[in-house]
């Protein structure tokens, strides 16, 4: 089903309003979808896989007063979490900071795995 958002409608309805003598901008038109709760609130597609508030030790930034001057002097690791059609994965990427390169990467299906394999 395609999608047609309130900037569409706007759009399609702007002559009318123009027939009918009512003055209304698209932010107004917005605004009065908005008050009177006709918008659609998108679906979030994602899963929020990270607490960084928790109450556990969380190690310093070691980066804080590094000056990166050339390629592989730092390299970052992270991993997240993707789902796949009929499956759940984790991708582990270490990523160049200066030159922003992926320098190596593992995806797998399961977390209960050894990461320090890895490389």
């Amino acid at each position: 089903m395609a999608r047609y958002g309130a900037k569409k409608l706007y759009l399609d309805l702007k002559d009318d309003f123009e027939k009918n003598d009512i003055k209304m901008g698209r932010d107004k038109f917005m605004h009065f979808l908005k008050y009177h709760n006709l918008l659609i609130r998108k679906t979030k597609l994602y899963h929020i896989t990270t607490d960084s508030k928790h109450g556990f030790y969380k190690s310093k930034d070691l980066l804080v007063n590094l000056e990166i001057k050339h390629a592989e002097q730092v390299f970052v690791s992270d991993i997240t979490y993707i789902k796949l059609a009929s499956q759940h994965a984790y991708l582990a990427l270490v990523t160049d900071v200066y030159s922003k390169k992926i320098m190596g990467y593992k995806l797998i299906q399961i977390c209960a795995y050894n990461w320090s394999k890895m490389l």
